[in-house]
């Protein structure tokens, strides 16, 4: 490990205490971080006002611990905030200065919505996963400022994971969005006839070349993200009724005329923001597979072994979230009845009765079924690490339907044959998975679903590319 160490401010409220202590300490532990935190490292008589701005000025990286209670009082916590956003207007657009991190469902500060935020969990098994997010940003960021990797991979790496395909990953900002670089180059596109996986529209399987660089978001369009544009052109009603407890979570129940006129309006407020022979659009159906598999013709975005628990597919077997929330719901619906056991496996949902009667087993029964269709989608991110393509995009499988630009038309794919004028009328290509989906290997990167352009589900959504024009 290089001797320079990445230096972290932890930006926290008083309330936050024990949560960044534990933090602290983690960071500590990796050996290449040197963790700043307030009561750990100010001495007896030193000026904290004074100290503070100084460490700012030599920090690479700034935790923003955001919780209710902290955001709701006057405070010293408050000028750190102001004091750190000030501070990130003076790095560069590729530096990630600030990582905010959310402990609870409380709103984003304004000067913080444009960053991509990192829900820190209350179950000990997600906290892991939170912390790994956190921990893959600041490695991006070492490589940023040193030149040099700051890791070897992690001990909770999945190791199926892909290595990197391309050394070249950079990540871009452009309008506010966060976009990962795909170079030109060959992949493998489709399946083989013999994969027993795949279906007939995938085939016949062949290397497929992209002749020119693009840019795709990392994370599917927010909500957060998509209201700007609902509020400034006055479609309101385009948004979910309860957008603003959900800003972190995916944009659905948009059409792809919508996802479309989104993309328009990007082209308009941010035009002068990306290169002249560029434009904001819908992925092509080959960028979207390229970006997800990578160019080896991987399975999903992770590799070629199947990672159910991670995902969001609501395969027949209970996955790890849904058995979460149905264990909360049924310990706050049935708290009171005596009697009742349920026994939550890996693999299946139990349920035995011993003194209830058979109405109040019914009312389980129903409260099940309700959870497990009415399933929402997870926040972006959710499943980064561990779900990454080879490109680093994530949330590729396993939240929700992405729309492409492309017309759902037969293969081998050609995009001089039409399929890419979004002025022709027609079903379009959608990719990714849908989270309540019950057939087991649902979930693939080469899978291709398709939707009429009006057409609106609860399990429908987009990212953007930064390309070329496809006309």
């Amino acid at each position: 490990m290089a001797d320079r160490k990445l230096r972290v401010f932890l930006c926290h409220g008083l309330y936050d205490k024990p949560m960044v202590h534990r933090l602290y300490r983690r960071l500590l532990e990796e050996g290449w971080i040197a963790p700043w935190l307030d009561e750990e490292n100010l001495l007896p008589g030193q000026n904290r006002e004074f100290k503070l701005e100084e460490m700012l000025k030599s920090t690479d990286v700034a935790l923003v611990f955001l919780s209710k209670q902290s955001l709701e009082r006057e405070g010293d916590f408050q000028r750190e905030i102001r004091l750190v956003v000030d501070l990130s207007k003076e790095k560069p657009e590729s530096s990630i200065f600030i990582i905010p991190i959310r402990l609870d469902d409380c709103i984003t500060p304004q000067p913080l919505r444009s960053l991509q935020c990192v829900d820190f969990p209350a179950f000990e098994e997600d906290m892991e996963q939170a912390y790994l997010r956190i921990r893959k940003s600041m490695e991006r960021q070492f490589d940023i400022i040193s030149g040099k990797t700051a890791k070897t991979p992690s001990a909770h790496w999945i190791s199926s994971h892909q290595p990197r395909v391309v050394d070249d990953l950079t990540t871009t900002t452009f309008g506010g969005f966060r976009f990962m670089k795909i170079p030109k180059g060959k992949f493998i596109m489709g399946s083989r006839a013999s994969n027993n996986l795949s279906g007939d529209d995938e085939h016949p399987q062949r290397p497929y070349e992209i002749p020119y660089n693009y840019w795709i978001t990392c994370f599917p369009i927010s909500n957060e993200q998509f209201s700007e544009y609902a509020v400034s052109t006055r479609r309101i009603a385009v948004l979910p009724r309860d957008w603003k407890k959900k800003l972190d979570q995916p944009m659905v129940n948009v059409s792809w005329h919508e996802a479309v006129e989104y993309t328009k309006w990007l082209n308009k407020i941010f035009k002068k923001e990306i290169p002249s022979e560029l434009v904001f659009r819908l992925p092509t159906e080959a960028e979207w597979e390229r970006a997800s598999r990578g160019d080896l013709g991987a399975e999903w975005p992770w590799g070629n072994e199947n990672l159910d628990d991670y995902l969001n597919s609501g395969r027949p077997e209970l996955s790890v979230r849904l058995r979460k929330k149905i264990q909360l719901e049924g310990n706050k619906y049935f708290h009171n009845l005596a009697g009742f056991n349920a026994n939550f496996s890996k693999t299946n949902l139990s349920i035995t009765e011993t003194a209830l009667e058979n109405s109040t087993l019914d009312l389980l029964k129903k409260k099940i079924d309700e959870l497990r269709s009415n399933m929402e989608s997870t926040n972006v991110g959710a499943f980064s690490p561990i779900t990454d393509s080879p490109f680093e995009v994530t949330d590729m499988m396993g939240s929700i339907w992405e729309w492409t630009q492309s017309l759902y038309k037969p293969y081998p794919y050609d995009v001089d044959d039409g399929r890419e004028n979004p002025e022709d009328s027609g079903e379009r290509v959608i990719k990714g998975s849908f989270t309540t989906r019950s057939e087991r290997f649902s979930v693939r990167s080469a899978k291709r679903g398709c939707a009429a352009p009006d057409r609106k589900e609860p399990y429908l959504g987009f990212r953007i590319v930064v390309a070329p024009p496809t006309l």
